[in-house]
């Protein structure tokens, strides 16, 4: 049975909509765990995600911490009202 293959990776998310994660087609699911690490709050959601109104996106706190499974090829995007540190961490 092969070992499971472990990544990470920290960014920093602004005010502009940015890609944090896209799940490798070459697997089934994956576990993702992504961790607010900075000073505000961070939306995540789709490529449309926004920090209020009709596309507002789930609500990381700082300090908080988030597992979630993705199917090959699906993406998390992030959007902060200004400035905080993200987190990942995933298992293939």
């Amino acid at each position: 049975m092969a070992q499971p293959q472990v990544g990470h990776s920290t960014t920093t998310v602004g005010t502009s909509v940015i890609m944090l994660f896209q799940a490798p087609t070459t697997y089934g699911k994956i576990s993702v765990y992504i961790s607010n690490e900075g000073g505000s709050k961070a939306y995540l959601g789709d490529a449309t995600v926004s920090t209020t109104g009709a596309t507002e996106g789930y609500n990381l706190n700082n300090g908080a911490t988030l597992n979630m499974e993705l199917n090959g090829g699906e993406q998390i995007w992030c959007i902060s009202a200004s400035s905080s540190k993200i987190c990942l961490l995933w298992t293939l």
